[in-house]
């Protein structure tokens, strides 16, 4: 039971082809999962921005809002102590000029 050389020749074309196909069907599988990966990989990185984003915005609002709770209380004070905010004022003034003539 030998075959022939048409047999094996069709037996072989028949298992090449079969080859090419699960190699067509790999390749499409294996597109399909770096895409799939690559979107993953695009949405977690859009996630983090987002975040560091919305967190940059906590805190830079909440820097404001201290900024101006502070504003707030020196105002205060100078009204409630109007000659110790001279006093605190002329201070530093001194202080500046005394910082200013010292660097000629």
């Amino acid at each position: 039971m030998t075959k022939s050389v048409d047999d094996v020749s069709n037996d072989l074309t028949d298992h090449l082809a079969s080859l090419r196909k699960d190699m067509a069907h790999l390749v499409d599988t294996m597109a399909n999962l770096v895409q799939q990966q690559t979107q993953t990989a695009g949405a977690k990185a859009s996630d983090a921005v987002n975040g560091m984003r919305d967190t940059l915005m906590e805190n830079a609002n909440g820097a404001t809002k201290t900024a101006r709770d502070m504003g707030a209380q020196i105002e205060d004070n100078i009204v409630r102590n109007p000659l110790m905010a001279a006093v605190v004022a002329f201070g530093v003034g001194l202080a500046f000029g005394a910082l200013s003539r010292s660097q000629k």
